[in-house]
């Protein structure tokens, strides 16, 4: 009995601790209610260039991500609560970027816009869902905000009114969308093209692998998933490093999935071209910054 004391008076301090909310047991992610794919976040009933996005910021932000967390368990992390508080930030940003271009979000002196190809909408309606650890660092080495430059649509991924409209955008059309995942029942790009398909809405997913695969499985399943066949990093580059080398030749970022899936649809040669050299000059620009941060100090 003298033995076993210490290990009963440790029980009745741990659970003294847990009853007085000073320790907390494993927090676990909660899945995000599905609403819809990695296009159109912020479906709007027209098209919304990068610039029209930014009205949306002053409406969505208007909600208390309090609010979204109450009934949260106490040991689950506040998923939306974090969507929306990125969104906010984002929108924060895009109001007052400091030294950033709030399109780019490249550093200013290094800042792309003024040399992409203007005057470019692709033909399909472009939804880009971005994940809020995407979205709320808004890093310069981001590629898929250069497909609002090119009409695409900006939607939060998590934020309650974004996933409320993709849902509803993809409700519309169900059989004329796609979403871009390489998942195993993803359709290859090149089929549809073969068999004269050309999909209205595509939804392109943009975050990590974990986070885009999470938005993929949240997604309407009767959206059709396509993947593409040609994308390789030694034609388009790429601004991230990733952890397995034998990997990396085959991992492309979004924008040249995207040029990629344009392509393997057969859509407008002068489109494709325009968004090859908007990345192009992106990649250009980016590299001088990086090159530029290695060897200067302010």
């Amino acid at each position: 009995a003298f033995l076993q004391l210490p290990s009963a008076l440790c029980r009745v301090f741990h659970f003294a601790l847990r009853a007085s909310g000073n320790l907390r047991g494993g927090e676990a992610t909660v899945p995000l209610a599905a609403t819809a794919a990695s296009a159109p976040t912020d479906a709007t009933a027209s098209r919304v260039a990068a610039p029209a996005a930014e009205p949306a910021c002053s409406q969505a932000a208007g909600g208390s991500s309090s609010s979204t967390a109450k009934g949260a368990d106490a040991g689950h992390i506040d998923e939306r609560g974090r969507a929306l508080k990125s969104w906010e930030n984002y929108c924060k940003f895009v109001a007052a970027p400091g030294n950033k271009c709030p399109k780019c979000w490249l550093m200013s002196k290094h800042c792309c816009c003024l040399g992409l190809p203007g005057g470019v909408t692709v033909r399909p309606r472009v939804a880009v869902v971005l994940h809020h650890l995407e979205l709320g660092k808004h890093l310069g080495s981001n590629t898929a905000k250069l497909l609002l430059h090119f009409g695409g649509e900006i939607f939060a991924w998590g934020v309650e009114e974004h996933d409320e409209r993709l849902r509803r955008l993809l409700e519309e059309d169900p059989e004329g969308a796609v979403v871009l995942f390489p998942c195993a029942e993803a359709v290859a790009a090149g089929e549809l093209a073969a068999l004269g398909e050309r999909p209205r809405t595509v939804v392109v997913l943009d975050g990590g692998w974990r986070e885009c695969k999470h938005m993929n499985e949240a997604i309407d399943p009767r959206i059709r998933r396509v993947v593409v066949t040609t994308a390789r990093r030694e034609t388009f580059g790429g601004t991230r490093k990733y952890g397995n080398p034998a990997d990396a030749e085959n991992r492309v970022q979004t924008a040249a999935a995207f040029i990629c899936l344009l392509q393997e649809l057969q859509e407008a040669p002068a489109h494709v071209e325009a968004l090859t050299k908007g990345l192009s000059h992106f990649m250009e620009c980016w590299e001088a910054q990086i090159c530029r941060s290695k060897t200067w100090v302010s």
